[in-house]
Formats: C-alpha cells, structure tokens, sequence
C-alpha cells in the first residue's frame, strides 16, 4: 500500500517587532531537526505597516491622555490611521524604497521605527545567513480580498499572535510539514537527564510529584537559556526567571547544569520524527497544544486560546482549509452585520444562520452546539473593546480544530491530538 510521507518543512512566521528570542529559537529547531527546510514566512510590507500602526496609535494615545480628552471612536481613528500608513505606502512592493525620515510622522515616531525595523532586519537577514536551509519569504503574499481585510484587522491588535497564525497555517496548507508558534521550542529529550542526585531524587521528571516536574522543567529550561546566552544567541534572559522558583535542591540545580552545558543542542530535545501516513490516513491532521505533560501547568498560566500551537499536515489537508475559511467567513461577515444597526441578542441568530450556510457549501456537518458557541462568541466581539476583540477571535481560531474533530466529511478527515508536538517554552507570550 502506498505510502504518504509528510513533507520535512517547517513554518513559523513573523510580523510582530522582535523581542530578541526568535533566533535563539528557530537555530534550536533548525539544529534538532537537521533535514527539514525551515520556512520563516516574515512579510516585509506586513512588518512595516505593524510597526508603524502600533507606534502611530501609541502616540494618539499618549496625546489624548496628556490632553485629558476623550477618544474619537476606536474604529474611525483605526481606519484613519490605515488610511495615513497605506497614504504613505502606496503599492510600492519594496519598503526600501519608502523613506520614512522625510515623512511627516513626529521625530519619536520616526527614530521608534528606525530601531524596531533595523532589529527585525538583522533578525531575517541572520536568519537567512546563519541557519542551514533557511528560506525568509519577505514578499507579501497573493492573499484574497476577504483575507487581506482579516489579516489588516488583526494586524491593528497589540498581539501578532493572530495574524502570524494565519500566514504560517495558511503555508503549512500549500506546503505540508508543520506549522510552529514562534517563540516556542521543542520538547526536551527526557533521555539526557537519566540521572539521580545522592540523595536519590531524579531530575528526569520520572516517578517525582507533579510540583517537583515543575521546578525540574523550570530548572532546565533555565540552564538551556543560560546556554543560549553564553552562546550568543539570545540576549540575557535573566529578567524572565524573576517570577519562577528555584526551590530545587542545590545538588539537582548544579548536575542540571552541568548536564545541559555538556550536551549539545541537537541532543537535548526531541525531533520532529518521520511521520507515515497510509492511503486510509492521509487525511489526518495532527496537532499539539500543551507546553508540557502537565495540562495543569498550562491551564494555570495560559489564556486557553493563547496556548502554543503545533501542527503537522501533508499539503492540502481541507481541514485546515476549512478552518482559514471559516475565520475569515466570520470575520466577513460579523463586521458586515456590525454595520447595521441590531443588538447583541439580533445580531446571534443572524450569525448563526450565515454559519449552517457556511458549513453547508463546504460540505461540513458541524453540532448545533458547536454553531452556538461560535455565534455567541462572534457576536460578543462585535460589542467589546480590542482587548476582548483579540482573546475571542484568537479563541475562534484556536478552538477551530478542536471543533472540527468531530466533524463528519465525505472521505472523514481526521484531527488527532499529537503528544510529541508538546513545547516547553513557559516564557511563551510571556
């Protein structure tokens, strides 16, 4: 029986400005996993306009606070400051031709982005000469309307959790392979630390409490960053360990340690491994949302819908399909009904409705209470400020194959949870 290999890609994407630990990150998965093609999707003319919208609605902000005068409406100064960044862009699809030092943005605004754009420069152009097999894709992508009206909305949220969740899917869709949250890493290879202190107590996180595996995985993660710095490759990370206990034994911390610094990077975490699907598979999507083994780490410290995401699919698959569609159907058609003056509890029956449509020209038989629960999040993001605006669709998104695990399709498409996708980065959107 023939056999259908995943295709050996990875794709992360980036349009958020740089903190300083994707290349830390992306070197880590490029070295544990030495013969796939790292793919990082960073629209230059994305990046550009992020940037500069978040640096432009900081300033109109800061002015109104300091003048002691209400806001406009959110959503008219919204589309007048798209309206000043596209002005200023023009369809120009190189942004080195753009000059933003004699534009007519205030001098902060001008010297802000000059930072912000020259880090995330260094970063793609790093990226591109450092890491073998590579490819930074700078040219923005051949999006359909309805997409491009979703991905500038997104865009205008301080989190770029969405939007880069879009492109890299989206990608993961044409391509195949897995698609990785930026910031994330691979879980860490338990064989590495197959070792007990003195006193008998294991530092593998094996037969110790559910407490203990916490402080361990603090305490290796905390060497591993420790490691990256000495390296070179990310700056000092000491400001996030602030908040995390080292009540781990002296004795542990220091063979932790000494373990971490003498094994190298490829040896300390997992690979993505060799994933065959049969022809009565092929369809399947899987995927992997936990930072670790311990479920209630993650609930503890994450927003659900902000959780890392991991997804690994041959190209093609029509339930990621489905899924972009539906966001951006959503997206579509809760800002067309925003326009119309209903209320909240009109506005879910209407929702409802444009979704059994939806799902029905997609061929997709999804539960009523599923139907529910998407109207009732839809139509709440339409009356909320930007901050709920972002926690519900990414919430949308996040939970959309969750949802469609269930779904019934012509050649039943398959989700299936996928243990060895776990990452053990608690300094996710820290």
């Amino acid at each position: 029986m023939r056999d259908f290999r995943v295709p050996k890609n990875m794709h992360v994407s980036i349009v958020d400005p740089i903190e300083g630990w994707e290349f830390g990150c992306l070197t880590i998965w490029a070295k544990v996993n030495p013969d796939y093609v790292l793919h990082v999707w960073a629209p230059e003319r994305l990046a550009y306009k992020k940037i500069l919208y978040s640096l432009l609605m900081s300033e109109i902000n800061k002015n109104a606070i300091e003048k002691d005068s209400p806001d406009d409406d959110i959503a008219k100064l919204k589309d007048r400051t798209w309206k000043i960044i596209d002005d200023f862009m023009g369809k120009s699809p190189n942004v080195e031709q753009l000059n933003i030092m004699s534009s007519s943005f205030s001098d902060n605004v001008k010297q802000s982005f000059a930072i912000q754009w020259d880090k995330t420069s260094e970063l793609l152009n790093k990226i591109e000469t450092s890491i073998v097999d590579a490819v930074v894709h700078r040219d923005e992508i051949d999006f359909k309307p309805i997409e491009i009206q979703y991905i500038k909305y997104s865009l205008g949220f301080t989190d770029s959790l969405i939007t880069e969740r879009f492109i890299g899917i989206y990608h993961a869709f044409n391509f195949g392979g897995a698609y990785i949250d930026k910031g994330l890493l691979p879980e860490m290879e338990s064989k590495a630390f197959l070792k007990r202190s003195s006193s008998g107590e294991s530092i593998s996180e094996i037969g110790v409490s559910d407490e203990n595996k916490k402080r361990l995985e603090r305490a290796k993660i905390r060497a591993l960053f420790e490691k990256m710095f000495s390296d070179g490759m990310i700056p000092d990370p000491s400001p996030y360990f602030e908040t995390y206990d080292t009540n781990l034994p002296e004795e542990q911390t220091s063979q932790i340690k000494d373990i971490v610094k003498k094994t190298s990077i490829g040896d300390l975490f997992q690979r993505l491994g060799e994933y065959q699907l049969t022809h009565h598979t092929r369809n399947t999507l899987m995927f992997g949302m936990k930072i670790n083994s311990l479920g209630n780490f993650v609930d503890s410290t994450l927003d659900h819908a902000n959780q890392p995401f991991i997804l690994l699919t041959l190209k093609r698959n029509p339930l990621i399909k489905i899924s972009l569609d539906e966001i951006t159907f959503l997206h579509d058609a809760v800002e067309g009904l925003k326009k119309s003056a209903i209320s909240e509890e009109e506005l879910i029956p209407k929702i409802k409705e444009k979704l059994r449509q939806f799902y029905q020209i997609n061929k997709t038989d999804v539960s009523s209470s599923n139907i529910n629960e998407v109207a009732m999040m839809s139509a709440k993001f339409s009356y909320h400020n930007e901050e709920t605006d972002q926690r519900i669709i990414n919430k949308i998104g996040y939970n959309a194959f969750e949802r469609l695990k269930n779904t019934q399709l012509k050649r039943k498409y398959k989700i299936i949870p996928f243990v060895k996708f776990s990452a053990n980065n608690p300094f996710y959107n820290r």
